[in-house]
């Protein structure tokens, strides 16, 4: 399990881009996520913070999830209309490609 694709998964999942902002998510300072996030102490917080919202754990914590569940709602909303939308909305949706990418969480055939 790679913890910074659970960290990517959070931030989508929140509306979030920072480290900083997931800290205060989980109700951590800036200096004790990162703390945590290096030793590796930073799972039972995460654990505590999704049971606590609702969050299925297995959706955050899954490797290998099929596209369809990797992209949010408001994500396929934003692919069905890229053309259409503002600089703000197109970069958030970049940052969200990006993210999901680099965790190998989706594959596209171009043809």
């Amino acid at each position: 399990m790679n913890i910074d694709c659970v960290l990517d998964k959070m931030k989508l999942l929140k509306g979030v881009s920072k480290g900083k902002d997931l800290a205060f998510i989980l109700g951590l300072s800036p200096q004790d996520f990162s703390n945590r996030k290096k030793i590796g102490t930073l799972l039972p917080v995460i654990f505590e913070w999704a049971i606590n919202e609702n969050v299925n754990l297995n959706s955050l914590f899954k490797e290998n999830e099929q596209e369809e569940k990797a992209i949010s709602p408001r994500a396929a909303a934003l692919l069905d209309n890229y053309e259409v939308l503002n600089e703000e909305d197109k970069r958030a949706f970049e940052r969200m490609a990006l993210t999901l990418a680099e965790c190998k969480k989706i594959t596209r055939k171009v043809g």
